[in-house]
């Protein structure tokens, strides 16, 4: 299989690691319109070029990865896709649902398959989760928060929403669907226009209750996910490099009244933590086997596209003020 890289940046650049684990596949060419991006080392014996019409011109190759700013993803796309090539395009597809129908349509009408990198959706603790879910093993869902902090980088495509809460985004839509009713409060302290912290509530039809919390200027970087329920709870912290998956059970159950303290604080585990062993694996090379699978087979683990655009409706909603 012969793949073209669009786009060297940071996740460029991860990819080209990725595909060259790969002897079946050939990065057959890199394209980037800003020399910063490109480092002798990553060109390696790879063919660079500064637009896209040239690679597609002078290189014959099956597929396409897109790791761009999302502001030029559609014309990129569409681009590839009338030139008859499959796509994986790094997420955010776009944020316009129209624009993700377009592109959807054009594949089909085309015979290409056109996959979006929510990468969360690759992951194997994820998906552990959904299982556990599926089984009703928490019990009835309470609530659920979402954490994503670090200092940083700030963006000047996207705003935070659209950078960081589309990944807890794509992990609730692939648990629990869409949402009834959607609110955030957000802030621009950087003065550049975009949001650079936000705090968004999701609510559904059985009253659980989803927050999310956004952040480029928190310096202490989190990737923590609590989901309550009736029976158990579950912390999922990605950068914890041990225990990434923690399963807690309260044992005695709720205690209505604490007239002493120290009673409490027995209280306060009464049941097992539990630590799964799950083979993690790495979510971007995941992503990109399910991509060459779909490719080969057809056949695709999840629905990315219809991620994409409920990912797309949940955040037109916020950036227009609406509810759902």
């Amino acid at each position: 299989m012969n793949i073209v890289i669009v786009g060297c940046g940071y996740w460029g650049r991860n990819f080209v690691r990725i595909l060259q684990q790969y002897p079946n596949v050939f990065i057959k060419g890199l394209v980037d319109t800003n020399p910063e991006n490109v480092s002798a080392e990553l060109i390696g014996n790879h063919l660079l070029f500064r637009s896209l019409e040239q690679a597609i011109e002078q290189l014959n190759f099956d597929a396409a990865i897109v790791a761009t700013p999302v502001n030029t993803h559609f014309n990129i796309v569409k681009q590839l896709l009338e030139a008859g090539k499959h796509v994986l395009c790094e997420k955010i597809l776009s944020t316009d649902i129209n624009e993700i129908e377009q592109l959807e349509q054009l594949a089909k009408r085309n015979g290409r398959f056109l996959m979006v990198g929510h990468t969360y959706l690759f992951n194997a603790i994820v998906e552990d989760i959904k299982q556990r879910l599926i089984e009703h093993q928490l019990g009835d869902i309470l609530h659920a928060t979402f954490k994503r902090s670090g200092l940083g980088p700030i963006r000047k495509d996207v705003g935070v929403v659209e950078d960081l809460a589309s990944h807890d985004l794509s992990i609730i839509l692939h648990w629990f669907g869409m949402p009834n009713k959607i609110f955030c409060t957000s802030r621009d302290v950087t003065g550049d226009g975009l949001a650079d912290i936000a705090f968004l509530q999701l609510v559904y039809e059985n009253n659980m209750i989803i927050n999310i919390e956004v952040s480029w200027l928190n310096p202490i970087k989190q990737r923590l996910i609590e989901v309550i329920g009736s029976k158990q709870m579950l912390i999922f912290d990605d950068i914890n490099p041990i225990e990434k998956l923690r399963i807690i059970s309260p044992g005695t159950g709720y205690i209505k009244e604490i007239k002493d303290f120290a009673l409490h604080q027995t209280h306060v585990r009464g049941g097992d933590i539990v630590a799964p062993n799950i083979n993690y694996g790495e979510p971007l090379k995941n992503e990109v086997e399910a991509f060459c699978g779909l490719i080969e087979t057809g056949k695709s683990v999840v629905n990315t596209l219809e991620t994409a655009k409920n990912v797309a409706s949940i955040i037109y909603n916020i950036c227009h003020n609406k509810t759902r």
